[in-house]
């Protein structure tokens, strides 16, 4: 039985996240970055990029790294624009996952952490699923106006008179929803996830956390992230789940660096 060791570090500065993994002490090896609109209550996911090189040790600290961010937070609300391509901060060896694959990625990993996952594509939409969820996760009203480069805000930038259930049916047969699809998740009321370790956030300044993603595949970042608090913990063989590949994958391009 094999034993990996995982240090976690998540920084902040104001509504700004990164969630950072280490998985030797010396590189960085999965990167989640993302926004929290704390009125709203909606963590939105901009990217994520991984280069864990065993099969599913990948999507298992991510998964743990979502637990510990969500803990934190509370347990918001979580948006994201699910769509496969190359990635930014860490150099890809891999190829991203397909665009149904990277769906399922998400929806496990969401799932496995106490929130229920709906999804938004194009044959949802035409089957008309949009009107419930939205309904459901009515959340994501206060904010969509104010994501970075994602789907939602573009439409409502060029139509602001339209709903969001109408910006939703104009995408429907727009490249970004063939190509991908928009995930909304909220915590199941019935669902009492465990944080896998106690962990605070470290507040840094904005020049701090360009640093930190800027160099995120030197060793600089990790000498910057000495003072932030951190999190360390084990992962057994035995609790990798290897059926879903732990491909790099990169949600999408976004404007997060201030």
């Amino acid at each position: 039985m094999e034993e990996y060791k995982a240090t976690v570090w998540l920084v902040h500065s104001a509504e700004k996240y990164a969630g950072i993994a280490s998985l030797d002490q010396k590189n960085i090896h999965i990167l989640l970055t993302g926004t929290f609109y704390q009125n709203a209550r909606v963590f939105h996911v901009n990217t994520l990029e991984s280069t864990s090189e065993v099969k599913g040790l990948g999507r298992t600290v991510v998964a743990r790294v979502l637990n510990i961010l969500a803990s934190r937070l509370d347990y918001p609300a979580f948006y994201l624009y699910s769509r496969p391509t190359l990635s930014f901060y860490l150099t890809a060896k891999k190829r991203p996952l397909h665009a149904n694959d990277l769906k399922q990625y998400w929806t496990s990993v969401l799932e496995e952490n106490g929130y229920e996952t709906d999804a938004l594509g194009h044959k949802e939409i035409r089957r008309g699923d949009h009107t419930r969820v939205l309904e459901k996760h009515r959340d994501i009203n206060k904010c969509y106006a104010l994501f970075e480069d994602d789907p939602l805000s573009r439409v409502r930038q060029h139509s602001p008179a339209l709903s969001l259930s109408e910006i939703v049916s104009v995408l429907a047969d727009s490249k970004d929803l063939t190509q991908g699809c928009l995930l909304l998740a909220k915590k199941r009321s019935s669902a009492d996830p465990t944080c896998c370790a106690a962990a605070g956030t470290t507040e840094v300044d904005r020049e701090m956390l360009f640093r930190i993603l800027e160099g995120a595949e030197s060793a600089k970042p990790l000498k910057y992230l000495e003072k932030c608090q951190s999190v360390s913990f084990s992962v057994m063989s035995h609790e990798i789940k290897r059926k879903e590949l732990p491909k790099v994958v990169k949600l999408k391009t976004s404007a997060f660096i201030p």
